[in-house]
């Protein structure tokens, strides 16, 4: 039946569509991991960079930090100029936080130069004291700089990167910390993604719409007797075991119907197999033409035809079976080679499930008996 061919079609699609889904989602996990991890690498490259340039800066003037490390003059020409400095710094850059870091002990660090102006919720005044972290305490302990990674503090979801500041001996001053707020970061990730999901919901839905149009191209290569067009035998076999399922539970009968055309051989014998290929195109639209649309019709094999017939009662089941037959019997078929009309017969077996708990090899071996018992006399109907 066709219902089970649109089934198949449907199963076959969503099968489809789920694999790209899949494959679409990870794609998408990994450019995701990827962009992320670079951008983090990128950030903490350059608020590591900045670090050391501050470092360099204030560097410059070691005896106005040590005067400063002491007094704590927020008013002081130094304090005012190194907040400047800061301040183009980040205007320049999407850097949240400048700030300097002096060890207090082996667990606290205290705040002496700090980018924010005073009076921000995120000022921290010279002093100010937080603990230590594993990226302070690795360039108190290496003097070199470093990179922090993404870390949740009170301050935001924050990444950059640590420098020492060193005096003229090379003995350690303190160090520059440099924060870059890590949301704008998964904020521009993000947004990379919403536009990358964008761009495969909609490839996945031109698929879908492809697939949905062209399958059928796929599909009757598969299921499909290139000469009559009918199902093949392994269609039919896998489809008429779901219909006895479906029959039984539905209560509506099923039939079999197997056709063979009568004395065929005499055709490929006599006119050759060419034409005994015109002669199975005929009869296979001879006989389509008495079928309704969900009626499964097979080329079961050489010149032996199948129809599998869905909730029709015996007694019609015959009625369309002797209809096939005088359809065939009735068709000239035209031999242009030997300028001559031939006629066909077709010989039919039928077999009905009639709510019986059968398989579909001993319904087929039901209606095969029939069909033989039809080609002792041919041109006949016989019900089992």
């Amino acid at each position: 039946m066709d219902f089970f061919y649109r089934n198949y079609k449907r199963r076959i699609i969503l099968a489809v569509m789920i694999l790209l889904t899949m494959i679409l989602i990870i794609t998408n996990v990994v450019i995701y991991s990827i962009l992320k991890h670079v951008m983090e690498n990128q950030f903490q490259s350059a608020g590591q960079s900045v670090a050391v340039s501050v470092s360099l800066i204030i560097s410059e003037d070691l005896d106005g930090y040590r005067n400063f490390m002491k007094t704590r003059d927020t008013t002081s020409e130094y304090y005012l100029r190194m907040q400047g400095c800061f301040n183009k710094i980040k205007t320049a850059s999407n850097i949240r936080f400048i700030y300097t870091l002096n060890k207090l002990d082996d667990t606290h660090i205290e705040v002496i130069l700090d980018s924010e102006p005073i009076g921000s919720q995120y000022y921290s005044a010279p002093g100010s004291i937080e603990r230590m972290n594993e990226f302070t305490r690795h360039v108190l302990q290496t003097r070199r700089p470093t990179a922090l990674k993404p870390v949740h503090s009170s301050y935001g979801y924050l990444l950059g990167g640590y420098a020492p500041i060193l005096d003229e001996h090379s003995e350690l001053l303190g160090m520059v910390g440099i924060d870059i707020d890590y949301g704008e970061v998964l904020s521009i990730v993000q947004q990379l993604l919403i536009a990358l999901t964008t761009i495969f919901i909609l490839l996945l839905l031109f698929i879908y719409l492809l697939l949905s149009r062209v399958s059928h191209f796929i599909l009757d290569p598969v299921l499909k007797d290139k000469l009559t067009g009918a199902y093949n035998k392994r269609f039919f076999e896998s489809t008429l075991q779901k219909s006895i399922g479906i029959s039984l539970k539905t209560n509506q009968d099923i039939s079999i119907l197997m056709l063979d055309l009568d004395y065929f051989k005499n055709i490929n014998d006599t006119y050759g197999h060419i034409f005994g290929d015109v002669v199975l195109a005929k009869v296979a639209t001879y006989i389509r033409e008495c079928l309704r649309k969900d009626d499964f019709f097979v080329r079961y094999g050489g010149e032996e035809f199948a129809i599998l017939i869905f909730d029709l009662k015996p007694t019609i089941a015959m009625s369309l079976a002797e209809r096939i037959r005088k359809s065939v019997e009735s068709h000239n078929i035209y031999n242009a080679e030997e300028n001559l009309s031939i006629k066909m017969t077709i010989s039919i077996g039928i077999a009905n499930l009639q709510q019986r708990e059968l398989s579909a090899l001993e319904l087929v071996n039901e209606a095969d008996k029939a069909l033989y018992k039809a080609k002792e006399t041919r041109n006949t109907v016989v019900n089992f």
